[in-house]
């Protein structure tokens, strides 16, 4: 099985963060915000054998990208598969956020 290079930027350990912080506001259950942080993991881990599982973000904007998305909960987990077998993941972002400005400017 082909193992991918999963590079992780720093900008997606902060919005790990600024998600839980935001649950942790909206009194949401600690039981909710660990399977949460769980399913972020378990991304992290299917990106390594099968990153081709997301869908385009092209299919969202108006205009053709590489970069792909996942959705876990209400959040787009942003990332791009290289061609020499690493996947950048570059964000992850509320999905009812103005992702689109926050990534594109």
């Amino acid at each position: 099985m082909k193992e991918y290079n999963v590079k992780i930027a720093d900008e997606v350990y902060s919005d790990i963060d600024d998600a839980v912080f935001y649950k942790e506001n909206l009194g949401t259950y600690q039981t909710n915000i660990d399977a949460f942080l769980e399913a972020v993991r378990v991304e992290f881990r299917r990106l390594i054998t099968s990153p081709k599982i997301g869908a385009k973000l092209s299919n969202r904007i108006p205009f053709e990208t590489n970069m792909q998305y996942l959705l876990i909960d209400d959040y787009l987990l942003i990332y791009e598969i290289q061609a020499d077998k690493d996947v950048n993941v570059y964000r992850l972002l509320p999905a009812k956020s103005n992702w689109q400005k926050i990534l594109f400017g």
